[in-house]
């Protein structure tokens, strides 16, 4: 799903449903009634909130992983996002064992394939993909 895509599909039922209840609360002039419609408001301003906030790579969780690995800048790519993201691990690893938990299976599948491409690249400086990734701990990078 496309970030246009989940935009239409949450706009259009929360105008409603605001709608809705504001009409409601407009109309009824019972207290307890007003409470329940203005808690509802409340948690629908929440929900609102949420789905705002919500990117493109919200809704691809590491999509990076899906992507090819042509050149040593793609692989120092995927290093740097694990790094970033916590989920760094050593290259010559299984992902789904290292990272238990924080990935999918697919998730793992998919990075084993970019393992074996970025072992495919010629990382000189840097000897091998581990070499590289030592630098992003040393460094913080």
């Amino acid at each position: 799903m496309n970030h246009e895509s989940f935009k239409r599909r949450h706009e259009l039922p929360l105008a409603g449903l605001r709608s809705l209840i504001t009409e409601c609360v407009r109309k009824t002039g019972d207290k307890s009634e007003d409470c329940q419609q203005t808690y509802l408001l409340n948690c629908l301003n929440q929900l609102e909130h949420v789905f705002i906030g919500t990117e493109e790579s919200d809704l691809i969780p590491h999509a990076i992983f899906r992507e090819p690995i042509a050149c040593v800048e793609d692989a120092q790519r995927l290093f740097r996002y694990l790094n970033d993201h916590g989920l760094l691990f050593h290259p010559e690893d299984d992902p789904a064992d290292c990272l238990h938990g924080k990935i999918s299976e697919d998730e793992a599948r998919e990075l084993r394939h970019r393992m074996r491409e970025a072992w495919d690249q010629e990382w000189s400086e840097y000897d091998d993909p581990c070499g590289f990734c030592l630098t992003l701990t040393e460094r913080g990078l």
